[in-house]
């Protein structure tokens, strides 16, 4: 069976547009499958390739719109056992936003959106539009005093409106609480 056969790594730029995937095509051929973005005989062809010249499954990717490429990123955080939350739906507490400095959120891509508290420990929730991004996650924890962060994902444009409206320059725009 060429599928099981294919040993050869794809690279794939996600829905969260930096965050890059590295597996074994076939593990993420069948991610794929079970989230139900492709089917087996799609599969088949890409990774078998045709006589028509049918692209790889990394260069079809590539070429899709960015829904898709969403639908592929979020399975892939899935797979890994991160969340992947909606930034946008989320209006964040002042309490929330004063624990992390404008400038650590902006370098870091990150939001953090709540605490909660487990055995005794306080647990930041970061939404990171990268959440794999060791250096981003160590960034906000060495800015919180007495805190785990526990990283969740989020897409690029939501982190960003997120961090527009909650953390704006000093250019004299009044916070959502302030009016």
């Amino acid at each position: 069976n060429k599928l099981s056969k294919q040993l050869s790594w794809t690279v794939i730029l996600c829905g969260f547009q930096n965050l890059v995937v590295m597996m074994p095509t076939t593990q993420l051929a069948s991610l794929l499958v079970e989230a139900g973005i492709l089917d087996h005989e799609d599969v088949v062809k890409f990774i078998a390739g045709t006589e028509d010249h049918t692209p790889g499954l990394r260069q079809w990717l590539a070429r899709q719109d960015g829904v898709l490429q969403e639908q592929v990123a979020q399975a892939f955080c899935l797979h890994m056992g991160i969340p992947v939350v909606d930034v946008s739906r989320i209006d964040l507490p002042k309490s929330i936003v004063r624990l992390v400095p404008r400038d650590i959120v902006v370098e870091s891509h990150a939001v953090p959106m709540s605490i909660t508290q487990f055995n005794g420990q306080r647990i930041l929730y970061v939404a990171f539009f990268d959440p794999t991004d060791f250096e981003a996650v160590a960034r906000v924890s060495s800015g919180v005093e007495g805190m785990t962060v526990k990283p969740v994902a989020a897409t690029y444009m939501q982190i960003q409106m997120a961090i527009d409206k909650f953390w704006p320059e000093d250019d004299g725009r009044k916070l959502p609480w302030e009016n």
